[in-house]
């Protein structure tokens, strides 16, 4: 009966532990779970398949929420530990391809990725005045960067949805997949550091964001991992620490959004904003 802990890391922290994972990505509201009815339904069937039960706590938790009123950013969901393998092989796999595109051409994709996830539905604020819990809804991601991520993020949406064996969402969280992941919303290196000391956090995920952050990596071991994977060097880029915002020029593009340069015509992009 906690909040936002309905996370590929978090199941993948308990995957030893347990059956099953029944948990919220959003945070909730203070009514909290109903344990009246489920409980009940497992007194009067103590031998109820585990998967059943959690079926049980997230139907009486929307009904809970439905009596008061606080449904509507509700979220709710089991998820079958024994299936994360495939889905964490899954999500490593898109984190690589990520880095592998950022290393390739790391101004427009990151911008591009960056627009993806701040398009994601994403649980606990993420705003400064409340704070940022850095969890984008790994689903709702998955299906944002299918254009730029085409290798994995369907093999990372087949595999959620095989974990995810029930889930219940409010109206207003209609993305919600069932399990969030990490993404660095507001970009600062103190969660990012945080995040660094998960122990189920994905290598190629924590390089990518450290990436996106500073402009190169926060950890030296990123140097080993990109040599094991076979893959080239990251280039470094301008960020604002880095070079002036007097130097910065904005371009708009076809498209309508505007790109914010910095650091003269070889630098990356930091950030697009669509008008």
């Amino acid at each position: 009966d906690t909040c936002l802990m309905s996370t590929i890391d978090t199941a993948k922290n308990f995957q030893p532990y347990g059956k099953y994972l029944v948990a919220s990505e959003e945070i909730e509201p203070g009514n909290g779970w109903y344990y009246t009815p489920w409980l009940t339904a497992l007194g009067n069937n103590p031998n109820m398949a585990s998967s059943d039960i959690g079926k049980n706590i997230c139907d009486s938790y929307m009904e809970g929420c439905k009596n008061v009123k606080t449904d509507a950013q509700a979220t709710l969901a089991v998820t079958d530990l024994s299936k994360l393998d495939v889905l964490y092989d899954a999500y490593s796999q898109w984190g690589q391809e990520a880095l592998e595109k950022a290393a390739d051409n790391p101004g427009p994709f990151l911008a591009t990725y960056s627009r993806c996830a701040e398009a994601t539905e994403n649980y606990g604020g993420n705003r400064p005045n409340v704070g940022y819990s850095n969890m984008a809804d790994l689903g709702n991601l998955a299906q944002n960067t299918r254009d730029i991520l085409p290798q994995n993020s369907a093999a990372v949406l087949s595999a959620l949805q095989d974990a995810v064996v029930y889930k219940v969402n409010g109206a207003y969280r209609k993305n919600s997949h069932g399990l969030s992941c990490f993404y660095l919303y507001g970009f600062e290196i103190n969660n990012l550091k945080g995040y660094f000391t998960v122990d189920s956090a994905s290598e190629p995920f924590k390089y990518l964001y450290s990436y996106m952050a500073s402009g190169t990596t926060m950890e030296t071991t990123v140097k080993d991992y990109l040599a094991k994977s076979g893959q080239k060097a990251l280039p470094p880029f301008a960020t604002l620490k880095t070079n002036p915002l007097e130097d910065a020029k904005v371009a708009i593009l076809d498209d309508g959004s505007a790109e914010l340069v910095i650091g003269g015509p070889a630098a990356s992009m930091l950030k697009s904003v669509r008008f």
